[in-house]
This record gives C-alpha cells, structure tokens and sequence, in this order.
C-alpha cells in the first residue's frame, strides 16, 4: 500500500510503497480514502472515494477508536467534508458503504487516522474570546490568525494549524500576511523570507532572496507576499544604496528604497519596481524625518494587486500617501496623501494607514492607523476603515464609507500600527484591528454583527492577556474549491450512443464555473462548454457526440474528458472514456 497525497486528501493505492512527505497531483487509481496511520493537521477533513459502478448512494461512516459514538453522512457525491465532531488529539477510524435502490452492494474495510496536537491549538493556552454574535447576520467562514498559523471558526474554535520544523514548543511561529490560495495552498511570510506550503506544512515554493534586484546579499522580503492567479509571486522587498543628500550635497546619505518583485515558479525575477525610479529622494528623506546620515524612507507596509487592470495600490506609512502604479511602465497613475489638506470632497483624511485591498466592485478599502498628531491631548483617536475611489488623472477621489474601530477596552483611544480589513462575500467588512488583539465584523449599516478578542493565558500573570495579530485573511472552509465527476451508470465507455453524460459535483464551499472538454484523437469532434454550480448542489451535464467524417481506424479508441475549476488554476481532472 502506498501513500500519496492529492491536494488536500490523503489518498491510498494499493500494493504500492509508502511516498510520505511527497506532494504529488497526478491521477490515481483504486481505492481512494484517507490512509491508513495518517496523521493530519485538521480537524476539517474532506473525505474522498473512487466510484462504485451501478450505486446511487454513498454512507460515509467515522468514529473515535474504542468509542461507540459514530459520525454518518448520507451523500449522492464521491466526497464529503466532516466539519466537525473532529478533535486534535484525535484517533479516528472510518469507511464508507455503497448501495443502489436501498440495497447493500459495495462496502470498503476500515480506515485509521489520527489529528496531531499542537501546543498551537491547546484552549488553555490560546483563546479565541468571542464577545458578541448576531445570528444569520454575519458570514460563518474560517478565519487566519497569523501570529500564531492557526485557522479558527467563528465559535472561536480551531480547525487547522500550519506545522513548522524549527519551532521549539511553546515558542510561536510569528507568522505574517498568512493566506490561502486558489490552489489550496498556504503563503506567507516569516522574519525575511517568504514561503508558499501546502495544507501538510509541505514545501511548495520559497522566495530566493538572492540580491537579484536588491544587489546585495538578500531582498529583505517584508509585510506583503501574495500568488496572483497566473502564479506569479509578489512580494515588498528593500534596496539599500548611498545617495547623494539633496539637502547637503557634499555628503552621501543611506536610503532604503521600497520595492516590489514579481518572481516565476522557478524564483526568476519577472517584474520589479524600484521608488527610487519613481520617486523624488527629497520626498523620501523628509518621509522619515532624518536628512543626514541614514534614512528608512517612506516604509512600504502593504500593497493590493489589480490583475483585470494590472495596477498596484501601494500603501507608505511614514508619509501617509497611497500610490496607484501602473504595472507595464511603472509609472504612478495616481498619488493621494492623506495627511495633506483634505483629499475628499468631504470627510476624513488618513494617516499612517496600512494594507489596502480592493472590495468586490474594484473600490478601494483601506485600513487607516489615523496615526494623527493632535493638540489636544484629551481627544480619543480610533483607527478607521476607508472605502474609496480612486481615480484616473486630476479627478477627486471619493470617500464611500467610513466606520470608526471604537472599542471599549481602550477608554482613552487606540492608535497603533499593522491592521487589516477586508469585504466579505455578504458586503460586511472584516476588521482586524492592528496592534490590538480585536477581530470584528461590520455591516455597510455600521452594526457590529460579530467581535472577538485573541488572548493567551499568561503563567506568569496567571491570566488572560490580549495577543495582536497582523493580519487576518479568510476562507470559506479549508476546501472552498473542490469537486469529484461522476458517470450516471458507472460505465466509462461510449457505443453507438450519441451522447455523454456526466454528474458534476461541487464538494467545495464556494461556487464555481468549470470548463468541460470532450476531446478524442479519431472518432468524435472537440466539444467544450461551461457550467457554474453552487456549493454542494450536482449537476447532470450532457456531452452530445458528433463522429468524424470518415472515422480514422488507426489510433486509440479512447475519448478524454477533461473538468476544470475556473477558481483553482490547479484544479484540472481528467478522465479517460473507452470508444467501443
């Protein structure tokens, strides 16, 4: 028996030998379930198996070994994900059955499995306070807690935690901008470097920093790394130089220049954009406040990636100043400094602000510091979460919604650095207030549908304390694109018939759009169309066949049907269909 893992399923072959700690994403055969003496890392786990000819129905069956208690889910699919009854810690035993009209005709042996634990997702070192919920108001996804590379539900509760080799226990990873991809697949950025892995903590990509654009010995990767979906890598990197001090031109002066690289799967530099090109070094020194000697610059701390319209939003705290950047020339389409004059028609300005992002309409949202010099030092200062269009050419922006983070565990006001919002799929925002350890949702009303606070137990204290987090990113689930084909009548064959039919399932939690290919080397026409199916409905799809005019009797009677997500780059199937 060997052991090989799909994605983010465990997955057996028979007679095989064991493949542990390898990612692999070819097509497999036989019998298909998590393995026997896996060890996960999850406690949401998907199941998945191979079809069994002729049944119309699937019992998937789980249960805690040396307990009675037993998990059931009746399913139409060949996958099933179990949310919950799960635990870390866990060790777990499972099958599944197959009937057709009620009747038992298929019915595997069972399988064992086992949860890790982790000093991560112990609750009485780490919990995840949640003070106040709506019901039905707010969005039920999972959430990332980067400080820590643990995934939580909206209870409060954890479903997945990132494993790390050097970690000693008790010491957190310190993880920063942790984010899912449409692959299934996990970046993020830790000290200097930036890293891709997969749901097993396996590696998948690392950044080179080999001082390509930088030319020294490294990059310096900081605050923001993502996979755009044609997988290019972006990440904020520094350029170290001696520059001539425009203010006093008989001495040098060290600049840290901000820039941005965009690295191939291979780590070869594709795209770079370097301030200095762009920006003038008196604006950059001042930016800091330090004007001899050395200077830290503008400090890049996050940028947004517009792939339709292939622009950047860059976000520079010391200066206060957002810069739209257009990617083919990288010359700046739009610059807007918040914390000069008023830069809306009417309302706020920003200050110190940090990682803007787009809403699901092409707007800006903006998490804003309001690190804002004040006289009166009895004034209460709140960070602020922007939405706002940002124009083409000498057009004014426009502030289109603006919600003040007050929080009553700070009497006095709070302004601190970090943070990060982000527009869910119901239009509420999420907000993770930077420097403090408050996550909350808020509705386009401004209603508070859900709050919740991070807290580690302190031995020392012999308490609760608040913990900050970065960031935090979310998902649907850990499995927001998956799908299994099926074949009605279980017989992968076409006859004289002139059509195929297939039963497309989304196992996922999000919806998506697939493309199916119908394509044959002799007998049949190319066919290819499209069908978006919402999370866990089936759709039956019919392939009509038109043969070739005159059939070629030379090659191999075999059709391949291929599925492709429209979500997941990787998400591509294919099946292979006997011409008898």
């Amino acid at each position: 028996m060997s052991i090989t893992f799909f994605k983010n399923v465990i997955r057996v072959i028979p007679n095989g030998f064991t493949l542990l700690g390898l990612l692999c994403y070819s097509s497999l055969t036989g019998a298909v379930q998590p393995a026997d003496g896996a060890v996960l890392n999850y406690t949401q786990v998907m199941f998945e198996f191979d079809e069994v000819p002729g049944a119309d129905v699937y019992v998937l069956s789980c249960h805690a070994k040396g307990s009675g208690e037993i998990l059931r889910r009746r399913i139409s699919s060949l996958a099933c994900a179990i949310n919950s009854g799960l635990n870390f810690g866990g060790q777990y035993q499972w099958f599944y059955e197959a009937f057709r009209k009620g009747k038992l005709i298929y019915k595997s042996k069972p399988f064992d499995f086992s949860i890790a634990q982790s000093f991560l997702v112990v609750r009485d070192q780490f919990r995840y306070n949640v003070l106040s919920h709506i019901p039905d108001s707010f969005e039920n996804n999972l959430l990332f807690i980067d400080y820590l590379g643990v995934a939580i539900n909206r209870q409060g509760e954890p479903v997945w935690y990132m494993p790390y080799d050097s970690a000693v226990f008790g010491k957190v990873p310190n993880y920063r901008n942790l984010t899912m991809t449409k692959n299934g697949t996990f970046t993020f950025l830790k000290g200097e470097q930036c890293f891709e892995k997969s749901m097993e903590g396996l590696p998948v990509w690392q950044g080179p920093s080999d001082g390509k654009v930088s030319a020294a010995d490294r990059e310096w990767y900081h605050h923001d790394f993502l996979k755009s979906i044609d997988g290019t890598y972006y990440v904020c990197s520094y350029q170290y130089d001696s520059t001539e001090n425009p203010f006093n031109r008989s001495e040098k002066i060290w600049v840290r220049y901000n820039t941005i690289i965009g690295y191939n799967n291979e780590g070869q530099v594709r795209w770079s954009w370097n301030e200095k090109d762009h920006v003038p070094v008196t604006e950059i020194l001042k930016s800091s406040g330090s004007l001899t000697g050395s200077s830290s610059g503008t400090h890049m701390n996050g940028f947004a990636w517009n792939e339709k319209e292939q622009y950047f939003i860059m976000s520079f705290r010391n200066n206060s100043t957002l810069l739209k950047v257009d990617k083919k020339t990288g010359k700046i389409m739009y610059r807007l400094r918040g914390d000069e004059g008023d830069p809306f028609v009417s309302g706020s300005r920003f200050y110190g602000q940090h990682s803007p992002g787009f809403t699901r309409t092409g707007d800006v949202i903006l998490y804003n510091n309001n690190a804002q010099p004040v006289s009166d030092k009895t004034k209460r200062l709140f960070p602020k979460v922007m939405l706002m269009q940002i124009p083409q050419g000498k057009a004014t922006p426009r502030l289109l919604w603006e919600y003040e983070c007050v929080m009553k565990e700070y009497p006095d006001g709070w302004v601190g650095k970090e943070g990060y919002a982000e527009q869910l799929n119901n239009k509420n925002i999420l907000i993770c207030v930077g420097g403090a350890n408050k996550l909350l949702e808020v509705t386009p009303g401004k209603k508070v549908v859900w709050e919740m606070n991070c807290e580690l137990h302190s031995s020392k204290e012999n308490k609760w304390v608040p913990f900050s987090n970065y960031r935090s990113h979310c998902t649907s689930s850990l499995y927001p694109q998956y799908f299994t084909v099926q074949q009605p009548d279980g017989r992968w064959e076409v006859g004289k018939q002139n059509r195929f039919s297939i039963k497309l399932n989304n196992d996922g939690t999000d919806t998506d759009t697939y493309t199916i290919e119908w394509f044959s080397n002799n007998v049949f026409k190319p066919f290819s169309t499209t069908v978006t199916v919402k999370p866990g409905v089936s759709v039956l799809q019919i392939i009509p066949l038109v043969r070739n005019r005159p059939v070629k009797k030379e090659g191999t009677k075999i059709a391949v049907l291929r599925v492709s997500s429209g979500l997941n780059p990787t998400g591509v199937k294919d099946y292979t269909v006997k011409i008898i």
